[in-house]
């Protein structure tokens, strides 16, 4: 089985069990929220082989002292910053993955960026996004108004077509600008006519998800940074009548070329802290 298959099918199985038919418990669809580290996080000092004197030798410099890491049993722990981290392991809501990579790998910023937004090979490209065999092969998960909502990017793993995915940063804004959207005439022209069916999709996406989100119960207080405000909107979409299956967030800021112990660690911790408490 190769990542994309992995990927996608391990996804499938959370996502698949809470459909009618499936549990009779449950009583609503689950949400998958992606939240996108974008750039280069330091995964050895995330999560660390304290236990392994080569990581001590190859990182004189970088390396985090054993006796402030947080253990989690067979030799790897934690960044001492990320303790919310280790509150979500020890109740059994975390899981780790490590080594996750393609042979091959190409070291050119994009071209990796789409290979892991599409889940291809490093020889081949791909026109979609690895969530997309999912919603074709599990059309019972499809939303009621979309498939997936942007908070911040691209589109990326929910791209392709079929997928009815909006990117809306600051929903605010898109809703007004939505709102303005002039859908051309379009008899005997095909590509009017394309124009016109796009233009009405996001007419119709917008006033559902805004008519959601204003029905939606309060979800608390959220931090007033860029992720928080991501992560605030998407508790409103997962609480509200309607069902998005898939939101994407991202935290930028881990593209670094200096001060590499710092920087990373300090962007992860931020996330780690407002996932914990999201």
């Amino acid at each position: 089985m190769n990542r994309r298959d992995f990927i996608r099918l391990g996804l499938a199985l959370p996502l698949a069990a809470s459909l009618p038919g499936r549990s009779q418990a449950a009583g609503r669809q689950r949400t998958l929220v992606l939240v996108e580290l974008k750039g280069g996080n330091d995964g050895l000092n995330t999560v660390v082989p304290y236990m392994d004197p080569d990581y001590y030798r190859l990182r004189p410099n970088l390396a985090i002292p054993r006796d402030r890491v947080i253990p989690l049993g067979e030799g790897l722990g934690l960044h001492p910053h990320l303790e919310a981290l280790d509150e979500l392991w020890q109740r059994g809501e975390l899981a780790i993955a490590l080594g996750v990579g393609y042979p091959g790998p190409n070291r050119s910023h994009f071209r990796s960026i789409d290979i892991w937004e599409s889940g291809s090979g490093s020889s081949e490209t791909l026109d979609e996004g690895w969530l997309a065999p999912l919603f074709r092969d599990h059309p019972q998960l499809k939303g009621t108004v979309v498939d997936g909502v942007v908070l911040d990017g691209d589109s990326g793993p929910l791209s392709g077509e079929g997928l009815r995915s909006i990117v809306m940063e600051r929903p605010e804004r898109f809703f007004r600008q939505a709102r303005r959207l002039a859908v051309p005439p379009a008899a005997g022209n095909a590509a009017l006519l394309h124009l016109s069916k796009v233009q009405n999709a996001i007419r119709l996406a917008a006033d559902g998800l805004e008519k959601r989100l204003r029905r939606s119960p309060d979800v608390g207080a959220f931090p007033n940074t860029r992720l928080g405000r991501q992560l605030k909107v998407a508790a409103q979409l997962i609480t509200s009548d309607g069902q998005v299956p898939v939101i994407k967030t991202a935290l930028p800021g881990f593209d670094t070329h200096r001060n590499q112990a710092g920087t990373c660690i300090s962007r992860l911790y931020l996330a780690s802290r407002i996932l914990s408490t999201a």
